[in-house]
């Protein structure tokens, strides 16, 4: 005896299946440093930034050259607005705090995930150092990376957040010393 099936009743009844929630995506910045002569750093005085390099995984090019603008432009917005007793120099020789780093990491989506509609994550990732100008000693460390949706926020935009968030690092970081 052969019995064949056909239609929907050959796959059985139908499974309810409820649809995963998509991991939250990491919206905040991460942030660590090390603090290494806290003198230097309380004393203040005048910073001045050089230009962010293309690190590992970041390609030199204008983008990233956009979002290391961005960047510094989000720390020293932080630092002009604080009451700290550091200021923002154009002039490295008249500075006793230097500001570097590079952009470990700058990832987008590529054109092909954008035009199948797939996962529109990008990522950037800096790591630097502020030196007292006159010794070349490392006054602090600091890395920090974002994650974010590119329909929800731009490079730019990321670019400007961190700068704010290493400012705000470095602006935590300085006691004024009481006379």
């Amino acid at each position: 005896m052969l019995l064949v099936l056909c239609g929907c009743a050959a796959h059985g009844p139908r499974k309810v299946v409820e649809p995963k929630a998509s991991p939250v995506l990491n919206q905040r910045i991460d942030i660590t440093g090390n603090i290494v002569l806290q003198d230097k750093l309380n004393k203040g005085g005048r910073i001045a930034f050089t230009d962010l390099k293309a690190g590992p995984l970041a390609i030199a090019d204008e983008q990233t050259d956009r979002v290391a603008l961005k960047i510094i432009q989000g720390v020293t917005d932080v630092i002009v607005n604080s009451n700290v007793g550091i200021t923002i120099t154009n002039d490295p020789h008249e500075a006793n705090l230097v500001f570097e780093g590079y952009i470990e990491e700058f990832s987008v989506p590529s054109k092909f995930s954008k035009m199948f509609l797939l996962k529109q994550r990008s990522r950037v990732s800096i790591s630097g150092e502020v030196y007292d100008r006159s010794t070349g000693m490392r006054v602090l460390s600091f890395a920090s990376s974002k994650t974010f949706n590119n329909s929800k926020e731009n490079p730019m935009q990321a670019g400007l957040s961190i700068g704010n968030a290493i400012g705000q690092f470095i602006c935590s970081h300085v006691t004024k010393e009481q006379p």
